[in-house]
């Protein structure tokens, strides 16, 4: 059945979503906050439209529009998803200003990586797209204890019928899919601060379960959008374990301050401007086994606390993440017994617990 759908955000996720949307049959308007990129937004609509045309998708007239938030022409929407930047105050500020449109009735999304979303609003779900959304088919729900069961299911049911596979989450495992990179991404900082190239850093955290490297990965999403979620993500960890962290949340605000936010403005890790540290060392040696092991470690470490499902696992390893073989067969590989030899002696000189192999992995 086709939805009204408001979605406040035309940054690129926004535009991602809204789009996906508008090729399943709902009627999307997108808002925005001033008349400045009007034109531009409305050429991009404009684009997509023709592109949908030509692959034999037919919407009538009124079913896309681009709107400033104050345009009295505005209705209620059946749903409204939040897709502006990662900030508590921005998106807060989102549902306030369009509050008046906002009833009961209206199924109220947030597509925030990082932030719970009853801390948004009080009746808000969550729902972390995966962009693109026509490639990695998936979303995670987060579902705050209050929520309504009729909300519950109208989110579950716009996810599924829109052909998205759902992983479930509540306010204690939220942003599974995300935290579980963030071992690998700490360390991928600290071997920069080491004096490593940020070239030879990005190829070595790439692997067959992870073929993006992290540092290219974190380019395309943004260093501000990425330490923005850090931070949020560490705010809710026991500080033992955010203090494994610090230097991660640190080098990005760090980078943040200098004017680096990716490949949004041309400046990052693998582009633009010199990074802060000093690359001296030209050889990463064992880098890239210890960043698989440790990125394998985290698999296994996530399940076994129950932060994700390994049916989940399995499907946003595959999905989002583009593993090209499975987890278990890259273990069998490289054995369950060298993966430890690697990791206790890093937890030992290190501290850091993220190191501590997992049950699954010991003899």
């Amino acid at each position: 059945m086709s939805a009204r759908i408001l979605i406040a955000g035309t940054g690129k996720t926004g535009h991602d979503i809204g789009r996906f949307l508008l090729k399943r049959g709902h009627a999307v308007t997108w808002l925005f906050r001033d008349g400045t990129h009007r034109a531009r937004l409305e050429a991009r609509l404009e684009k997509d439209l023709r592109r949908m045309a030509r692959s034999g998708i037919d919407l009538s007239t009124d079913q896309a529009a681009v709107r400033e938030y104050s345009a009295p022409e505005l209705t209620p929407p059946q749903i409204f998803i939040e897709s502006v930047s990662e900030s508590i105050e921005a998106k807060q500020a989102v549902f306030k200003r369009v509050a008046h449109l906002l009833s009961n009735e209206v199924l109220l999304l947030s597509n925030s990586s990082s932030l719970l979303p009853s801390e948004i609003h009080p009746r808000c779900i969550g729902m972390h797209c995966f962009y693109p959304l026509e490639l990695s088919g998936s979303v995670e729900l987060v579902l705050p204890a209050a929520c309504h069961p009729d909300m519950e299911a109208r989110a579950t049911e716009l996810a599924t019928t829109s052909g998205l596979t759902v992983i479930r989450q509540d306010s204690h495992n939220a942003f599974a899919v995300n935290r579980l990179l963030l071992a690998l991404q700490a360390e991928c900082l600290r071997a920069l601060a080491s004096g490593l190239a940020a070239e030879a850093v990005n190829e070595a955290s790439a692997s067959d379960l992870l073929p993006i490297g992290q540092l290219q990965l974190i380019d395309s999403i943004g260093l501000d959008t990425v330490g923005a979620s850090v931070a949020n993500y560490l705010r809710r960890m026991p500080p033992d374990s955010a203090a494994d962290y610090r230097e991660l949340d640190e080098g990005l605000r760090l980078l943040d301050g200098l004017g680096k936010q990716g490949k949004k403005n041309g400046n990052g890790f693998l582009l633009g401007t010199p990074l802060p540290w000093n690359s001296m060392q030209p050889d990463p040696g064992d880098l890239h086994q210890r960043l698989l092991y440790l990125f394998i470690n985290s698999c296994y470490c996530f399940v076994e606390t129950g932060a994700i499902s390994r049916t989940d696992l399995d499907e946003a390893l595959k999905a989002i993440l583009g593993s090209q073989r499975q987890l278990d067969d890259v273990v069998a590989d490289e054995t369950r017994s060298r993966i430890c030899a690697v990791l206790e002696p890093c937890a030992a000189e290190t501290g850091r617990g993220y190191f501590v192999p997992a049950a699954t992995l010991r003899p």
